[in-house]
């Protein structure tokens, strides 16, 4: 499956931390190879904190899946927290990708968003 990765953190001295974009960036990677994907592009926002909005290179990903035929099937991110951390708009982020038929994966927690048309 053809996959975009993501990664988030909230403030650039992160970058040593356990959650790094640099790590994420590198498990994201193993884990497509390890389940044959490929991942075709990588976004990240740094400095920008999930509470409120989403951030603006994860909204980049939206507005070109709402324009129609991306060139991905799915995103993988190191967790659904590099997303949101506010649950609402998890929740709202996550039904709207299915319903655009686009599978959101998860590299640390197993609970892939697969849209109704798609097989496991």
């Amino acid at each position: 499956m053809k996959l975009i990765s993501y990664q988030r953190s909230a403030t650039k001295k992160y970058s040593s931390k356990a959650n790094s974009v640099k790590k994420q960036r590198s498990a994201c990677k193993f884990w497509a190879i390890k389940n044959k994907h490929e991942i075709i592009e990588q976004y990240q926002d740094d400095g920008f904190g999930s509470f409120s909005q989403l951030a603006p290179c994860f909204q980049q990903i939206i507005r070109a899946i709402k324009q129609g035929n991306p060139n991905f099937e799915g995103i993988v991110v190191h967790s659904y927290s590099r997303i949101s951390r506010n649950l609402l708009n998890l929740i709202q982020v996550k039904q709207f990708l299915k319903d655009q038929s686009i599978t959101l994966f998860s590299v640390t927690e197993y609970c892939p968003i697969i849209p109704n048309n798609k097989e496991e």
